[in-house]
């Protein structure tokens, strides 16, 4: 989404109201990692995609799986919304390194009048996306980790952990949260009034290219269990 996901999107597929207003025009929030992970599977649904989540509900809280090769639409990896949020920059906002300059692009604590703003008021960066920087904190579909030293390229974040990450900083953050680098975790239950997020979906290339890394991950399984059955005959 060019913008966070608004009210009126989230009605239309879950027909409820979660959040503290009625603008339908404004970015929906009190949404856990949980509900927007099932937005994202009937949005799916209704366009006929395939859903990314596989969603098991137990006794204690729901398990959820990433299908990777699915088409439907999903949350946006950490790296993923970094990338989006950077448009192409190296700095600690899109637009550059000044919190002065905040107050163009972003709404927080500067400038936000008690709370959220309707979506896309504020100028987008190059990528033409809006809202990357405040007014809502996004959920992502990563777990939360501590950063390690090195350099990785499209790092996918660990296999399971007790928070997810938020990204962007919020409406009644100061500047230094809402740059494109800031990061928090939150247990994926978590649902407030400053917190929502947009999703997006996987490339015709870029599923090709995964269900092939999918078919060779499954070669090589058969591969090794054929070796073991042949060895345990011998």
């Amino acid at each position: 989404d060019v913008c966070s996901s608004d009210l009126l999107q989230w009605m239309a597929v879950m027909r409820s109201n979660p959040s503290q207003f009625t603008d339908p025009y404004r970015p929906v929030d009190g949404v856990s990692w949980l509900d927007a992970a099932r937005f994202c599977n009937r949005m799916s649904t209704a366009y006929q995609f395939t859903p990314v989540y596989e969603i098991v509900e137990g006794n204690e809280a729901p398990v959820v799986y990433w299908r990777e090769d699915a088409n439907g639409f999903r949350l946006p990896t950490e790296a993923e919304w970094e990338m989006a949020a950077r448009a192409g920059t190296k700095t600690a906002y899109f637009f550059g390194d000044n919190p002065k300059e905040l107050k163009k692009h972003a709404w927080f604590d500067g400038n936000s009048v008690g709370g959220i703003a309707k979506v896309g008021l504020k100028k987008a960066n190059s990528w033409g996306l809006y809202d990357m920087h405040g007014n809502v904190s996004e959920w992502v579909s990563d777990w939360f980790s501590i950063y390690g030293s090195e350099a990785l390229k499209d790092p996918g974040g660990p296999s399971g952990g007790s928070k997810k990450v938020v990204r962007g900083g919020c409406w009644y953050d100061d500047p230094s949260n809402c740059r494109s680098a800031f990061r928090v975790g939150k247990e994926p239950s978590a649902k407030n009034g400053y917190q929502g997020f947009r999703i997006l979906r996987t490339t015709k290339d870029l599923l090709e290219k995964q269900k092939k890394k999918s078919a060779k991950k499954e070669l090589k399984k058969d591969v090794s269990k054929k070796r073991m059955s042949l060895h345990k005959k011998k």
